[in-house]
């Protein structure tokens, strides 16, 4: 099939969803699906092991409830064996995509390009912390993936919330339901028809200026299914 996306690769990001093989599992499948690369990246909280260096930094330690010293060798150690854990979950999560993991210490480029498709796993973001992170996200040039944490299972059929009959979200969606052995289905986003979208639904597709971001992240969040963003061309 001659696809007119110019994705390259589905990017997860470890450091977040490292222990949720749900999420990686879904990237991989999405990335197979598309012809993508699967890429697992572990970004370290560097800034801990200078926090660590600080004669006054503590950590409290549950087990022995007390409160110690930060050790930045043992910091460092420790992130070493989350980045070595990330690996692992990684390696063991990911379907038949070509993959790549990476620990990645500098993340100054902003969030992804618009090759990516970046997975974000909404129940990481609901607390102030990583609310910059989401809107980052649907802002990028980066197309996004939105996974609730209290995702259904996979099955059902692709949704498309179209704007026009050349929606690139149509294509998408019938390239992801084939892949799936699913049904893909089509409903206009302006209209009501969506409301009657089945109860079963594998992955909703939707164009990124089909809705504003609180209808977005509503869509995954009540229904409870993953929604791939799409970057619209110009």
């Amino acid at each position: 099939m001659t696809t007119r996306w110019t994705f390259k690769r589905v990017v997860i990001d470890l450091h977040r969803s490292a222990t949720d093989l749900s999420v990686i599992a879904l990237a991989s499948e999405l990335a197979a699906a598309m012809g993508l690369e699967l890429f697992g990246r572990f970004i370290p909280a560097s800034g801990l092991v200078n926090l660590a260096q600080l004669p006054f930094a503590r950590e409290f330690r549950p087990m022995e409830r007390e409160w110690h010293r930060l050790d930045p060798d043992r910091t460092s150690q420790d992130l070493e064996l989350a980045a070595a854990a990330a690996r692992r979950l990684f390696q063991r999560a990911a379907g038949s995509a070509p993959r790549r993991f990476e620990i990645v210490e500098d993340q100054t480029g902003g969030f992804h390009p618009e090759e990516d498709i970046a997975v974000l796993r909404y129940a990481e973001c609901l607390g102030e912390s990583c609310a910059p992170a989401l809107d980052e996200a649907l802002r990028s040039a980066a197309a996004v993936l939105i996974v609730p944490g209290n995702a259904k299972p996979r099955r059902g059929p692709v949704i498309t919330l179209a704007e026009s009959g050349d929606d690139p979200a149509l294509e998408v969606a019938s390239t992801l339901a084939h892949a799936a052995g699913e049904t893909a289905m089509s409903f206009d986003v302006h209209g009501r028809g969506h409301a009657l979208m089945p109860p079963e639904t594998r992955l909703i597709v939707i164009s990124r200026q089909a809705l504003p971001d609180d209808a977005l992240l509503a869509l995954a969040t009540l229904r409870r299914v993953p929604v791939l963003v799409l970057k619209r061309p110009a």
